[in-house]
């Protein structure tokens, strides 16, 4: 009844008030006061719903297949991404965010909400909760199998040269974006000065070796994007860097006049400019966590007390 109570209340309206929540208590044949609800709202209880959540995760969920012939050349094209949402302070023992002194305006508590989603038949599986201070390179989404043929999209924050080399071994695919401070090398083993490389032309698309120790073989795929994008990512990396207070590298704003991708798809598959396309299919998943928050209200809430907004959460 719980459940039932929490889930479909908030279901049918995310700003709910305790006095909302008793209503749909009785529709269910439970009589209970706002106060006696909130009393529910406790360690144990966030825990079972994170448990009925995790067993929810396991259902398929699915919409109509699309026809779309570049997608239809994998078994799959797999999303994936995950949302932050900043939580009060009482619960970073549970759920430990980013904050310390040397970002103060990182929360101390937080939930990463990691989601899988199959653009190729409509496929969700997810969310998957952790603590906001696991990064996404380490989080539960990077163990979890992929189909074989099919093709992963994820942006640079699951960069993992691991990875890529068990989804090869795997006969999935992937289609990223590179990380800067990556070694290149020839395939004979003899690393590559990328800035050299890429000033050789506007295209590129070249078989190579990524890692000092993986070594895994690999497309290198780049393009030159206009100016006023390269100078537009410039600006945002050294917003970035202010934050952090830390300085950006040389070499990232000189490759910021560079769109980089690396994939192990093969070249009679994928196009450079085939690919190009599909890495924007990845912005699709921030429509759904944009859905989440605007709609649902995921990241909000009324009350002050820690653990009822935990089972909200």
């Amino acid at each position: 009844m719980f459940a039932k109570t929490t889930v479909l209340g908030w279901l049918t309206k995310p700003d709910s008030r305790l006095s909302d929540s008793t209503q749909v208590a009785e529709a269910f044949g439970a009589k209970i006061s706002p106060q006696g609800l909130d009393d529910g709202f406790t360690p144990q209880a966030a825990a079972f719903l994170e448990q009925l959540l995790d067993a929810a995760v396991g259902q398929v969920i699915a919409a109509e297949p699309v026809s779309i012939p570049i997608l239809q050349r994998f078994s799959g094209v797999i999303l994936e991404d995950s949302s932050t949402i900043g939580l009060p302070e009482a619960l970073a023992k549970r759920w430990p965010g980013c904050g310390n002194a040397s970002h103060p305006s990182d929360v101390s508590a937080a939930l990463k909400l990691g989601v899988r989603l199959d653009v190729l038949n409509g496929t969700l599986y997810g969310p998957l909760l952790e603590a906001g201070r696991c990064r996404n390179c380490n989080c539960r989404l990077q163990i979890t199998p992929v189909p074989k043929q099919a093709l992963r999209l994820a942006d640079l924050g699951y960069f993992n040269l691991k990875v890529f080399r068990n989804l090869d071994a795997e006969q999935a695919y992937f289609l990223s974006r590179l990380h800067v401070q990556t070694a290149v090398l020839d395939l004979a083993g003899q690393r590559l000065n990328l800035l050299d490389l890429l000033q050789k032309a506007d295209e590129v698309d070249l078989s190579v070796r990524i890692g000092l120790k993986e070594r895994l073989r690999v497309r290198l795929l780049a393009v030159r994007v206009p100016q006023e994008v390269a100078d537009q990512r410039r600006r945002r990396l050294e917003a970035e860097a202010r934050r952090r207070g830390q300085a950006v590298s040389k070499a990232s704003l000189a490759l910021a006049d560079w769109t980089i991708l690396i994939t192990n798809v093969p070249e009679g598959l994928l196009s450079l400019k085939e690919a190009l396309v599909l890495i924007r299919v990845r912005w699709q998943v921030e429509l759904l966590f944009k859905l989440w928050k605007h709609h649902a209200q995921v990241d909000e809430w009324r009350s002050h007390q820690p653990w009822r907004i935990a089972n909200a959460a």
